[in-house]
């Protein structure tokens, strides 16, 4: 009779220690994994870390956990799960695409969804990291605003007149040498 107590109490404390156990896993799990899939914000001044989420950028602004940063002061923005080496200053931003090419030009804009550089839209899944340039020149930061914004009107243009993509396209590069040799000109 003694020997069935312990035997019960035995199997008891056996069974609370693994539901405590698993409970405690599944609590512990999704936090850790989830501290490993977020964003890495890089600052120039300090190189001071932030890890969270970044919600967009613009010309000026980059939000991230939705507290807005200056751009000028931001250096590196790694977007999660990437690993690879930051490259180099240069006067230009610069996209590392997680297949490992490196993109030249200015970012204008990043969203849940995209990145855009130099007019043309990136898969923001497929971008490792940018390293932002320490200095833009501003009548290429105005190129790029012309160029992003006559895609957009292009974009609503081929959802509204049901163009085929690459009628699209070839207008969409149309518009791209008129900006550039309108920058060309002035």
């Amino acid at each position: 009779m003694k020997n069935e107590r312990i035997i019960v109490w035995a199997s008891v404390s056996l069974v609370s220690a693994l539901f405590f156990i698993i409970i405690v896993s599944l609590f512990i799990l999704p936090i850790v994994t989830a501290q490993k899939k977020q964003d890495i914000l890089l600052l120039r001044a300090d190189s001071e870390q932030i890890s969270g989420r970044l919600n967009s950028l613009d010309s000026t602004l980059i939000q991230f956990n939705k507290t807005p940063f200056e751009r000028s002061k931001v250096d590196i923005i790694r977007f999660s799960g990437a690993t690879n080496t930051a490259p180099r200053a240069n006067i230009q931003d610069q996209v590392l695409m997680r297949d490992g090419r490196l993109l030249l030009g200015y970012v204008s804009k990043i969203n849940n969804r995209i990145v855009v550089q130099k007019g043309k839209q990136l898969n923001r899944s497929q971008v490792a990291l940018i390293k932002l340039a320490t200095e833009n020149d501003s009548s290429d930061k105005d190129r790029e605003t012309k160029i992003d914004l006559h895609w957009a009107i292009l974009s609503e243009e081929q959802q509204k007149t049901r163009l085929y993509p690459a009628e699209a396209c070839r207008l969409g590069r149309m518009i791209t040498q008129a900006v550039n040799i309108e920058g060309q000109s002035i």
